[in-house]
């Protein structure tokens, strides 16, 4: 999977269109379903990039769309990810039928189980991120994102850093000055260590990987610790 990661790092660094060439590689590991939405909280509008089937984006996609999509409803409230898809709908007996009947639709276009990864939540202007999944059974998904879960949503939030600058050149020198324990940090999270992992590798307490991650977060202008590496693999301050 460490192959997988660099070879898609390598490939959108080479990439004109970083939407195609994510694609290829997710469809790789059976996640042939993306969405990738954004709902302004202040209009009700939706942007909305999705390798969903045509009827899909036809019925779900636009305006008032945000009243019933547990996407934005139920993920977004924070920046963990979530299962979701049909083959987890027993996880949230919460829901209301609206929403369960969404995410039927969904599993009808091809979502059948999947994970969600909000980059804005509630209390900002735009809500949204991305909802990746396909065909896996339940158990093939929890044990994909279970291994290998660090490595997928790097990869997706490097993904969103172009879209986000508007496919500008990616991976381009500059950027803000790190220190190199800071690099270090980063670079240890690129690669899915705790910080109780960098902290023994490096030889230094559990609150200092904090402190050094917290200031680049902070240099970097991200909003979480998961953007902060996105972004510095984006400007190529940190090579996993």
């Amino acid at each position: 999977m460490r192959h997988w990661l660099e070879d898609t790092l390598n490939q959108l660094a080479d990439a004109s269109s970083p939407w195609e060439s994510i694609q290829k590689s997710l469809a790789a590991l059976g996640l042939e379903r993306t969405i990738y939405t954004f709902l302004h909280t202040g209009d009700g509008r939706t942007v909305t990039r999705t390798t969903m089937p045509a009827w899909w984006e036809e019925r779900f996609v636009g305006a008032g769309r945000g009243e019933h999509d547990p996407f934005f409803q139920y993920c977004c409230m924070s920046y963990a990810p979530m299962r979701t898809g049909p083959a987890y709908l027993g996880d949230y007996p919460f829901l209301g039928e609206p929403a369960r009947q969404w995410i039927t639709d969904a599993g009808d276009a091809g979502f059948c189980s999947g994970l969600s990864l909000p980059v804005g939540i509630a209390g900002s202007p735009w809500v949204g991120g991305f909802n990746v999944g396909g065909e896996l059974r339940r158990r093939e998904l929890d044990r994909l994102f279970g291994a290998h879960g660090a490595e997928v949503r790097l990869a997706l939030m490097v993904v969103h850093e172009r879209l986000a600058q508007g496919d500008r050149a990616p991976f381009a020198a500059g950027g803000p000055a790190l220190t190199p324990r800071e690099c270090e940090c980063l670079t240890g999270l690129a690669v899915g260590e705790q910080s109780k992992q960098i902290a023994y590798r490096l030889g230094i307490s559990d609150r200092t990987v904090e402190f050094h991650v917290a200031n680049a977060r902070r240099k970097l202008g991200a909003t979480t610790r998961e953007q902060a590496v996105a972004r510095a693999v984006y400007l190529g301050i940190v090579v996993p």
